[in-house]
Formats: C-alpha cells, structure tokens, sequence
C-alpha cells in the first residue's frame, strides 16, 4: 500500500490518495482512492480540471505498477 499526501504547499492541499493491490482469483487488482477539500477538484472545477487532477494524473503511475508486476 501506498498513501501519498499533499504537502501544504499543493495546490491539491490537503488530499491523500492510497494505491492498493487486491488478489482474488489468481488476478490482482490495482485500486486507487482519494479525498481531497481543493477548489481544482471541487465540482465547480471544469470535468477536464477534475480528470486530470484526479484519474489522469495516477494512470501512469499504476500503469508503471502493473509493469512491475508481472
């Protein structure tokens, strides 16, 4: 498991997120969960804002996992 906390200083401050790995199966499964309280991810920030604080900022950080793994 990994948990990554902003700094103070983030414009994401404050906000976390875990990447954790799931087995079942004979499959693992990568997961990533967040929170955060900045107005970049708040939902009066544009989608595309939103997206790409959020799912496209860890995609390639679990797609390096994934590589890793097998």
């Amino acid at each position: 498991m990994v948990v990554n906390m902003t700094q103070s200083t983030h414009p994401l401050s404050p906000g976390y997120v875990t990447i954790y790995v799931t087995s079942a199966g004979g499959k693992s499964t990568i997961h990533g969960e967040g929170e955060g309280t900045a107005e970049l991810q708040s939902v009066r920030s544009p989608a595309r804002a939103r997206r790409m604080f959020s799912d496209d900022t860890w995609r390639a950080y679990v797609d390096t996992i994934r590589r890793r793994m097998k």
